[in-house]
């Protein structure tokens, strides 16, 4: 029997476990006390008489979507996960994340014990990023200047499209800087170790800022000054 938890506020509800009948409506067998605040069922159980579908509480155009889902996944194990928009109490659209398991029920329609938790931040979080992402993106897309970061653990780097633009080719991303000189990018003479021209290094002090000068390939069979 799924026990119910202390009363909380809405803005407290991460996550709660339930059951429900894997019939047409998802009928809710039982439920903790999140998912009846999340629901806005206040009196903390399943009102006797007319049935409660939780179908009904996911939002519509996800529907057909998060059935789709669940059939295609259960179709070749018992387990499934989905993520979907749930119509709150107050009536608020909230991004929840749900994996489950079919089980035998006790009457014509097996049951999906599930557990549910709330991710509309972490998605909203996203949602931002990926706004303020493409944000930047336009912002390097208009500018001349070139501009490189370098992560000192990995020696990844990452450079604006602006390279690629001017230059005509890509660069290698992985092992920064001995990855360049391992190419023809830059010219013979001024392949110094990099060490001498990149004298930073993880876990060891160094400047704050390093600014060298090479050539560097702009076209093929050409050189320029950059």
């Amino acid at each position: 029997m799924i026990k119910t938890g202390e009363a909380m506020g809405l803005e407290a509800v991460t996550g709660g476990v339930f059951e429900c009948r894997y019939d047409d409506h998802l009928t809710l067998i039982q439920a903790d006390h999140s998912l009846f605040l999340l629901l806005g069922i206040e009196n903390g159980c399943l009102p006797s008489g007319a049935p409660i579908s939780f179908l009904d509480r996911i939002c519509e155009e996800d529907r057909p979507i998060f059935l789709e889902n669940i059939q295609y996944q259960l179709s070749r194990s018992r387990v499934f996960m989905s993520e979907l928009h749930i119509i709150s109490g107050d009536g608020q659209l909230r991004w929840i994340h749900i994996c489950g398991e079919l089980l035998k029920g006790d009457g014509e329609f097996p049951c999906l014990h599930c557990i549910f938790h709330d991710v509309t931040d972490a998605r909203d979080r996203q949602e931002r990023l990926a706004i303020e992402s493409q944000i930047y993106d336009i912002i390097l897309s208009q500018t001349q200047d070139i501009i490189f970061e370098l992560d000192c653990l990995t020696r990844d780097i990452y450079y604006s499209p602006t390279f690629e633009k001017k230059f005509g080719y890509q660069i290698p991303v992985k092992g920064f800087p001995d990855s360049m000189f391992a190419t023809d990018i830059i010219h013979e003479k001024d392949k110094l170790p990099p060490s001498e021209l990149f004298p930073v290094h993880p876990g060891r002090p160094g400047p704050d800022a390093v600014r060298i000068s090479f050539k560097a390939q702009e076209r093929p069979l050409s050189l320029g000054q950059r």
